[in-house]
């Protein structure tokens, strides 16, 4: 048995030195990860800060370019407008001095002509002030047209600037989540790897059974006759044709034969536990199947119909060990221990 129990060792189990070693390395891995994902963490804070400013910019100058959009657009109106009074003045100004002429041609010592004549020159003084205030008008309202036109190519060009920050940021952003993401990957596969390989000071305290395992669970052997306790396993008899039960939920990892020691089944549960079965059975599931906690996975076979004898543990790495409720479990059976 001593030779089965080697046999599964070097099979299953990595050496404990190569162990440590491993969780040290994978420790200081896990820190430099850890500060990575907290610069990285604190870089794309910074990233989104300055893209929300960014943003908030570029909000502000499309609201300002609306806003002289809309100012250009009633001066342009105004223009138009005050353009077509100005063409209308001119011709009543080109009618009043029309006027003005045909009444210097009259008779000068006509004092109504005379009256007519400063009446009309008056008239025409006025028109030409309105004439000019017009004039003064349109000329500024072009002026402040084309200062707006001015402000709003400048707040275009400025526009296009900040969108092509934004962009930059976004790609910034996108590297950096993408940088952040494989980071935080990366810690939860060197999380998992300590988690199966475990600390020095867990595999050294506490109890191994009953921190190692749920207490929830079968003897892996329906209708025992006798068992005996060999090293950290046992050895359990039974009847030809008795089933063979999961002691735990889990999943078939091996079904096969190792040398003279009979047929093997290692089944793998929570926490990288696994149960390893081998002598006289026959298995009724594969590699890959789902088992339930008490399933049938195999029957009891000896040549001789005669009772037939299997040997089980649990293992956890490179520790093999029973649980205390197994062990009490098989206390308890009806049959005594015997020597096999």
């Amino acid at each position: 048995m001593q030779t089965v129990m080697l046999a599964i060792m070097i099979f299953f189990t990595p050496c404990v030195y190569g162990n440590l070693k491993n969780l040290k390395v994978i420790k200081a891995e896990l820190s430099s990860t850890d500060h990575a994902i907290k610069v990285q963490k604190n870089e794309l804070l910074r990233v989104e800060n300055d893209l929300g400013s960014k943003n908030k910019t570029y909000l502000t100058t499309i609201n300002i370019k609306r806003k002289i959009r809309e100012e250009i657009y009633k001066i342009d109106g105004r223009i138009l407008e005050l353009e077509k009074n100005v063409n209308i003045k001119e011709e009543q100004l080109s009618s009043i001095m029309m006027q003005f002429l045909a009444s210097n041609m009259g008779d000068h010592d006509d004092i109504y002509a005379e009256v007519e004549k400063a009446l009309i020159l008056d008239g025409l003084k006025e028109e030409v002030e309105k004439f000019q205030d017009m004039k003064n008008i349109f000329s500024n309202l072009k002026e402040e047209s084309s200062e707006l036109t001015k402000n709003l190519r400048e707040y275009e060009i400025a526009e296009s600037d900040v969108f092509q920050l934004i962009k930059e940021l976004e790609k910034e952003k996108s590297l950096r989540f993408e940088k952040l993401t494989l980071s935080s990957e990366k810690r939860s596969i060197l999380k998992k790897k300590l988690s199966k390989i475990g600390s020095k000071k867990k595999k050294a305290s506490g109890s191994r059974m009953g921190k190692r395992m749920d207490t929830s669970e079968f003897i892996p052997l329906a209708k025992l006759i006798n068992w005996e306790k060999h090293k950290n396993g046992v050895n359990l008899v039974g009847h030809h044709g008795a089933d063979l039960v999961s002691p735990r939920s889990g999943k078939v990892i091996y079904v096969g034969q190792l040398s003279a020691f009979g047929n093997v089944m290692i089944l793998e549960h929570d926490n990288n536990v696994k149960s390893i079965l081998l002598g006289e059975l026959e298995a009724e599931v594969s590699k890959g199947q789902k088992i339930k906690l008490g399933q049938t996975i195999g029957k009891l076979r000896s040549s001789k119909k005669l009772p037939a004898k299997i040997y089980f543990e649990y293992r956890l790495e490179n520790q093999t060990f029973l649980t205390d409720n197994l062990v009490a479990k098989l206390k308890n059976n009806k049959n005594q221990r015997i020597k096999l």
